[in-house]
Protein backbone atom coordinates (compact mmCIF):
# COMPACT_ATOMS: atom_id res chain seq x y z
CA UNK A 1 0.00 0.00 0.00
CA UNK A 2 1.41 3.35 -0.99
CA UNK A 3 1.61 6.38 1.32
CA UNK A 4 -1.12 8.14 -0.65
CA UNK A 5 -3.48 5.17 -0.29
CA UNK A 6 -2.79 4.94 3.44
CA UNK A 7 -3.50 8.65 3.88
CA UNK A 8 -6.72 8.41 1.89
CA UNK A 9 -7.82 5.38 3.92
CA UNK A 10 -7.10 7.17 7.20
CA UNK A 11 -9.03 10.29 6.23
CA UNK A 12 -11.98 8.48 4.74
CA UNK A 13 -15.11 9.09 6.75
CA UNK A 14 -16.92 6.01 7.96
CA UNK A 15 -20.43 5.62 6.55
CA UNK A 16 -23.15 7.03 8.74
CA UNK A 17 -25.26 4.46 10.45
CA UNK A 18 -28.93 4.75 9.72
CA UNK A 19 -30.98 5.68 12.80
CA UNK A 20 -32.78 2.65 14.07
CA UNK A 21 -36.51 2.86 14.48
CA UNK A 22 -37.64 2.11 18.05
CA UNK A 23 -38.77 -1.46 18.53
CA UNK A 24 -42.16 -0.39 19.78
CA UNK A 25 -42.90 1.69 16.65
CA UNK A 26 -44.32 -1.27 14.77
CA UNK A 27 -46.70 -1.25 11.85
CA UNK A 28 -49.82 -1.71 14.06
CA UNK A 29 -48.76 1.23 16.26
CA UNK A 30 -48.21 3.44 13.22
CA UNK A 31 -51.62 2.42 11.91
CA UNK A 32 -53.22 3.19 15.27
CA UNK A 33 -51.56 6.60 15.50
CA UNK A 34 -52.59 7.42 11.95
CA UNK A 35 -56.21 6.44 12.59
CA UNK A 36 -56.47 8.46 15.81
CA UNK A 37 -54.77 11.46 14.19
CA UNK A 38 -57.18 11.23 11.26
CA UNK A 39 -60.24 11.32 13.50
CA UNK A 40 -58.74 14.10 15.61
CA UNK A 41 -58.20 16.23 12.50
CA UNK A 42 -61.72 15.40 11.32
CA UNK A 43 -63.20 16.51 14.65
CA UNK A 44 -61.29 19.80 14.49
CA UNK A 45 -61.71 20.70 10.83
CA UNK A 46 -64.99 19.10 9.71
CA UNK A 47 -67.02 22.37 9.84
CA UNK A 48 -64.73 23.78 7.15
CA UNK A 49 -65.02 21.01 4.56
CA UNK A 50 -68.10 18.98 5.50
CA UNK A 51 -69.75 17.40 2.43
CA UNK A 52 -73.18 18.55 3.62
CA UNK A 53 -75.04 19.96 6.60
CA UNK A 54 -75.49 17.07 9.06
CA UNK A 55 -78.87 18.38 10.27
CA UNK A 56 -80.56 19.30 7.01
CA UNK A 57 -82.07 16.98 4.36
CA UNK A 58 -80.02 16.93 1.18
CA UNK A 59 -81.74 14.24 -0.91
CA UNK A 60 -84.55 11.69 -0.85
CA UNK A 61 -84.94 9.79 2.38
CA UNK A 62 -83.24 6.38 2.58
CA UNK A 63 -81.41 7.00 -0.70
CA UNK A 64 -78.76 4.39 -1.51
CA UNK A 65 -75.08 5.41 -1.72
CA UNK A 66 -74.10 7.44 -4.77
CA UNK A 67 -71.07 9.44 -5.85
CA UNK A 68 -72.64 12.57 -4.39
CA UNK A 69 -73.51 10.83 -1.13
CA UNK A 70 -71.07 7.92 -0.65
CA UNK A 71 -72.94 6.58 2.39
CA UNK A 72 -76.43 7.45 1.21
CA UNK A 73 -79.03 9.26 3.28
CA UNK A 74 -80.93 8.37 6.44
CA UNK A 75 -84.66 8.23 7.16
CA UNK A 76 -84.87 12.04 7.10
CA UNK A 77 -82.80 12.54 3.95
CA UNK A 78 -79.65 13.69 5.78
CA UNK A 79 -76.21 12.81 4.44
CA UNK A 80 -74.88 9.83 6.43
CA UNK A 81 -71.23 10.56 5.62
CA UNK A 82 -71.46 14.10 6.99
CA UNK A 83 -73.23 12.91 10.12
CA UNK A 84 -70.60 10.21 10.65
CA UNK A 85 -67.77 12.70 10.35
CA UNK A 86 -69.51 15.18 12.63
CA UNK A 87 -69.98 12.36 15.13
CA UNK A 88 -66.27 12.55 15.91
CA UNK A 89 -66.88 16.00 17.41
CA UNK A 90 -69.06 14.33 20.04
CA UNK A 91 -67.37 10.97 20.60
CA UNK A 92 -63.73 12.05 20.96
CA UNK A 93 -64.21 14.98 23.39
CA UNK A 94 -66.67 13.01 25.52
CA UNK A 95 -64.34 10.00 25.70
CA UNK A 96 -61.43 12.27 26.60
CA UNK A 97 -63.41 13.92 29.39
CA UNK A 98 -64.45 10.52 30.73
CA UNK A 99 -60.88 9.20 30.79
CA UNK A 100 -59.59 12.41 32.40
CA UNK A 101 -62.29 12.40 35.06
CA UNK A 102 -61.86 8.71 35.83
CA UNK A 103 -58.08 9.17 36.08
CA UNK A 104 -58.42 12.05 38.55
CA UNK A 105 -60.89 10.26 40.82
CA UNK A 106 -59.23 6.84 40.58
CA UNK A 107 -55.67 8.07 41.02
CA UNK A 108 -56.52 10.22 44.05
CA UNK A 109 -58.30 7.37 45.81
CA UNK A 110 -55.73 4.76 44.77
CA UNK A 111 -52.76 6.88 45.86
CA UNK A 112 -54.29 7.70 49.25
CA UNK A 113 -55.31 4.10 49.82
CA UNK A 114 -51.94 2.59 48.91
CA UNK A 115 -49.79 5.14 50.73
CA UNK A 116 -51.87 5.58 53.88
CA UNK A 117 -52.56 1.90 54.49
CA UNK A 118 -54.37 0.70 57.61
CA UNK A 119 -58.05 1.42 58.05
CA UNK A 120 -57.99 4.09 55.33
CA UNK A 121 -56.88 1.48 52.79
CA UNK A 122 -59.46 -1.02 54.04
CA UNK A 123 -62.38 1.43 53.83
CA UNK A 124 -61.45 2.80 50.39
CA UNK A 125 -60.82 -0.61 48.88
CA UNK A 126 -64.13 -1.97 50.18
CA UNK A 127 -65.83 0.95 48.44
CA UNK A 128 -63.92 0.11 45.25
CA UNK A 129 -64.92 -3.55 45.53
CA UNK A 130 -68.55 -2.58 46.04
CA UNK A 131 -68.47 -0.44 42.89
CA UNK A 132 -66.76 -3.15 40.85
CA UNK A 133 -69.43 -5.65 41.94
CA UNK A 134 -71.96 -3.95 39.65
CA UNK A 135 -71.82 -4.66 35.90
CA UNK A 136 -70.29 -1.58 34.28
CA UNK A 137 -73.00 -1.07 31.66
CA UNK A 138 -75.78 -1.54 34.23
CA UNK A 139 -74.28 0.98 36.66
CA UNK A 140 -73.65 3.48 33.87
CA UNK A 141 -77.26 3.05 32.69
CA UNK A 142 -78.58 3.57 36.22
CA UNK A 143 -76.58 6.74 36.85
CA UNK A 144 -77.33 8.21 33.43
CA UNK A 145 -81.03 7.38 33.59
CA UNK A 146 -81.29 8.97 37.05
CA UNK A 147 -79.54 12.16 35.96
CA UNK A 148 -81.38 12.44 32.64
CA UNK A 149 -80.60 12.11 28.96
CA UNK A 150 -77.69 14.42 28.23
CA UNK A 151 -74.07 14.22 27.09
CA UNK A 152 -72.83 15.66 30.39
CA UNK A 153 -74.72 12.98 32.29
CA UNK A 154 -73.13 10.31 30.10
CA UNK A 155 -69.73 11.60 31.19
CA UNK A 156 -70.71 11.37 34.86
CA UNK A 157 -72.27 7.94 34.42
CA UNK A 158 -69.23 6.41 32.72
CA UNK A 159 -66.79 8.03 35.16
CA UNK A 160 -68.77 6.32 37.93
CA UNK A 161 -67.89 2.91 36.46
CA UNK A 162 -64.39 3.65 35.13
CA UNK A 163 -62.53 5.11 38.12
CA UNK A 164 -62.34 1.94 40.33
CA UNK A 165 -60.03 0.18 37.87
CA UNK A 166 -57.51 3.02 37.99
CA UNK A 167 -57.78 3.20 41.79
CA UNK A 168 -56.98 -0.48 42.16
CA UNK A 169 -54.14 -0.38 39.65
CA UNK A 170 -52.47 2.66 41.21
CA UNK A 171 -52.89 1.29 44.73
CA UNK A 172 -50.97 -1.84 43.76
CA UNK A 173 -48.19 0.24 42.23
CA UNK A 174 -47.96 2.49 45.29
CA UNK A 175 -47.83 -0.47 47.65
CA UNK A 176 -44.85 -1.89 45.76
CA UNK A 177 -42.98 1.41 45.31
CA UNK A 178 -43.35 2.65 48.90
CA UNK A 179 -41.13 -0.24 50.05
CA UNK A 180 -38.21 0.83 47.85
CA UNK A 181 -35.08 2.02 49.65
CA UNK A 182 -35.11 5.58 48.34
CA UNK A 183 -38.74 6.06 49.37
CA UNK A 184 -38.11 4.78 52.88
CA UNK A 185 -35.02 6.98 53.06
CA UNK A 186 -37.04 10.04 52.08
CA UNK A 187 -39.55 9.29 54.82
CA UNK A 188 -36.77 8.69 57.37
CA UNK A 189 -35.19 12.05 56.50
CA UNK A 190 -38.36 13.81 57.53
CA UNK A 191 -40.10 14.33 54.20
CA UNK A 192 -43.83 14.90 54.49
CA UNK A 193 -46.06 12.09 53.30
CA UNK A 194 -47.61 14.23 50.57
CA UNK A 195 -44.19 15.32 49.30
CA UNK A 196 -42.86 11.77 49.24
CA UNK A 197 -45.98 10.58 47.47
CA UNK A 198 -45.88 13.27 44.81
CA UNK A 199 -42.12 13.38 44.18
CA UNK A 200 -40.92 9.84 44.78
CA UNK A 201 -43.85 7.43 44.40
CA UNK A 202 -46.27 8.69 41.76
CA UNK A 203 -43.66 9.34 39.03
CA UNK A 204 -42.71 5.66 39.19
CA UNK A 205 -46.30 4.43 39.37
CA UNK A 206 -47.89 6.41 36.57
CA UNK A 207 -46.70 4.39 33.55
CA UNK A 208 -49.21 1.52 33.87
CA UNK A 209 -51.97 4.08 34.38
CA UNK A 210 -51.13 5.76 31.06
CA UNK A 211 -51.19 2.42 29.26
CA UNK A 212 -54.50 1.44 30.87
CA UNK A 213 -56.08 4.80 30.00
CA UNK A 214 -55.04 4.46 26.36
CA UNK A 215 -56.41 0.94 26.15
CA UNK A 216 -59.65 2.03 27.83
CA UNK A 217 -60.25 4.86 25.35
CA UNK A 218 -61.78 2.52 22.82
CA UNK A 219 -63.94 0.87 25.46
CA UNK A 220 -65.27 4.25 26.52
CA UNK A 221 -66.17 5.03 22.89
CA UNK A 222 -68.14 1.77 22.79
CA UNK A 223 -69.86 2.52 26.09
CA UNK A 224 -70.88 5.99 24.92
CA UNK A 225 -72.35 4.52 21.75
CA UNK A 226 -74.11 1.79 23.74
CA UNK A 227 -75.80 4.29 26.05
CA UNK A 228 -76.86 6.39 23.09
CA UNK A 229 -78.13 3.27 21.31
CA UNK A 230 -80.57 2.49 24.13
CA UNK A 231 -81.75 6.09 24.35
CA UNK A 232 -79.67 7.42 27.26
CA UNK A 233 -77.14 9.46 25.30
CA UNK A 234 -77.22 12.37 22.94
CA UNK A 235 -80.57 13.78 21.94
CA UNK A 236 -81.59 13.77 18.28
CA UNK A 237 -80.81 15.36 15.88
CA UNK A 238 -77.26 15.45 17.31
CA UNK A 239 -74.95 13.52 14.94
CA UNK A 240 -73.71 10.90 17.38
CA UNK A 241 -72.56 7.41 16.40
CA UNK A 242 -74.76 5.49 18.82
CA UNK A 243 -77.86 7.45 17.83
CA UNK A 244 -77.10 6.84 14.16
CA UNK A 245 -76.78 3.09 14.74
CA UNK A 246 -80.17 3.20 16.46
CA UNK A 247 -81.64 4.74 13.30
CA UNK A 248 -79.91 2.07 11.24
CA UNK A 249 -81.46 -0.69 13.37
CA UNK A 250 -84.93 0.63 12.54
CA UNK A 251 -84.19 0.37 8.82
CA UNK A 252 -82.27 -2.89 8.66
CA UNK A 253 -82.25 -3.26 4.87
CA UNK A 254 -80.83 0.23 4.43
CA UNK A 255 -77.47 -1.01 5.67
CA UNK A 256 -75.59 2.20 4.88
CA UNK A 257 -77.24 4.12 7.73
CA UNK A 258 -75.42 2.09 10.38
CA UNK A 259 -72.35 1.26 8.28
CA UNK A 260 -70.76 4.71 8.61
CA UNK A 261 -70.87 5.05 12.40
CA UNK A 262 -70.08 1.36 12.79
CA UNK A 263 -66.88 1.71 10.77
CA UNK A 264 -65.99 4.87 12.69
CA UNK A 265 -66.34 3.13 16.07
CA UNK A 266 -64.40 0.11 14.82
CA UNK A 267 -61.47 2.18 13.57
CA UNK A 268 -61.21 4.35 16.70
CA UNK A 269 -61.31 1.34 19.03
CA UNK A 270 -58.77 -0.55 16.94
CA UNK A 271 -56.46 2.47 16.72
CA UNK A 272 -56.58 3.06 20.49
CA UNK A 273 -55.77 -0.59 21.18
CA UNK A 274 -52.82 -0.54 18.78
CA UNK A 275 -51.42 2.62 20.39
CA UNK A 276 -51.96 1.15 23.85
CA UNK A 277 -49.94 -1.93 22.90
CA UNK A 278 -47.11 0.29 21.70
CA UNK A 279 -47.11 2.37 24.88
CA UNK A 280 -47.05 -0.79 26.95
CA UNK A 281 -43.92 -1.92 25.13
CA UNK A 282 -42.29 1.44 25.92
CA UNK A 283 -43.40 1.98 29.49
CA UNK A 284 -43.56 -1.54 30.90
CA UNK A 285 -40.04 -2.61 31.97
CA UNK A 286 -41.00 -6.27 31.68
CA UNK A 287 -41.48 -5.88 27.91
CA UNK A 288 -38.44 -3.71 27.26
CA UNK A 289 -35.12 -5.15 26.23
CA UNK A 290 -31.94 -3.19 26.74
Amino acid sequence: MTAEQATALATERPPRARPRRPRWLTAPVLIGLSVLLFWLLVAITIPVWAPADPLEPVADRLAAPTLGHPLGTDNLGRDVLSRTLYGARTALPVATMVIAGALVVGCVIGAISGFAGGWVDAVLMRFVDMTLAFPAILLAMTVTAYLGRDIRNIVIGIIAVAWPGYARLLRGQVLAIRRLDHVEAAIALGGSRSRVLLRHVLPLAISPIIVAATMDFGGVILLIASLSFIGLGAKPPTPEWGVMITDGARFFYQWWIAAGPGIAIFTVVLGANFVGDGLRDVLDPRTRQG
